[in-house]
């Protein structure tokens, strides 16, 4: 039987990351995401699908489950926790937010594989260097520790890069492609062309085989949707040739 995996999202902003998000839930048959709750419920219902959970880590969680770790009380953490001066000093360490949200996206991720609807290609990579970072910075202690048991799980993560049939879509995928390829060799990385019914217009990249590992088309009511959408914004830029 194979472990639970923490499968992460990811690509260049307005690629369709959240979309994509719930459509490979389905495939791969996970009921948990984790994301911005709002997002996902809206893209969730524009597809009609059912049975998901939407999670949303906040910063007051990251720092309960951190002060839970140091202080043996959970009541006193959970009140230390709430203090929003004590989260705005915490934080101010460097990418400690990001080593938090993904020790605790592992841990989420060990009794069932969940999926993360993640940011963009900047804090994408911050939050996959946060373990390294903690690893140089800190010689012993809870974030040495935090940061261990990461990298020993590494191997659990498999990063879904998202990307559009269109050039600058594509470049940054394929920053995030060599950041794997050079920095997290360990780590699995899918690629998917979202909107492949688009006529593509892309220059030195094979769209097809064997850049694209799955692609997405978007159904015909969703088109109809789109096109009217774009017709409708160009009238009221006063373009009349519709």
């Amino acid at each position: 039987m194979s472990q639970p995996k923490l499968h992460i999202v990811t690509g260049k902003g307005g690629v369709g990351k959240t979309r994509c998000s719930i459509l490979l839930s389905e495939r791969l048959g996970i009921e948990s995401l984790v994301g911005k709750k709002s997002d996902l419920e809206r893209e969730n219902n524009s597809l009609g699908v059912s049975g998901k959970i939407f999670l949303e880590i906040s910063n007051r969680e990251l720092l309960e489950a951190l002060l839970e770790e140091i202080i043996p009380f959970k009541k006193i953490a959970d009140w230390a926790s709430a203090s929003s001066l004590l989260q705005n000093i915490v934080f101010l360490a460097p990418q400690l937010d990001q080593l938090l949200l993904l020790y605790e996206l592992l841990k989420k991720s060990t009794k069932e594989s969940i999926l993360y609807d993640g940011p963009s290609t900047g804090n994408f990579k911050a939050l996959l260097d946060a373990a390294p970072t903690a690893q140089r910075m800190f010689r012993s202690g809870k974030l040495k520790t935090f940061a261990d048991q990461i990298l020993k799980e590494m191997t659990r993560i498999c990063v879904w890069n998202i990307s559009l049939p269109e050039n600058s879509a594509l470049h940054e995928s394929q920053e995030i492609s060599d950041y794997l390829k050079e920095f997290q060799p360990q780590i699995k990385e899918r690629r998917v062309l979202n909107r492949c019914h688009q006529k593509p217009q892309i220059e030195g990249f094979d769209w097809e085989q064997p850049w694209r590992d799955f692609a997405f088309t978007r159904p015909e009511r969703e088109l109809e949707r789109t096109r009217k959408i774009s017709y409708e914004f160009r009238a009221l830029e006063g373009d009349r040739r519709l």
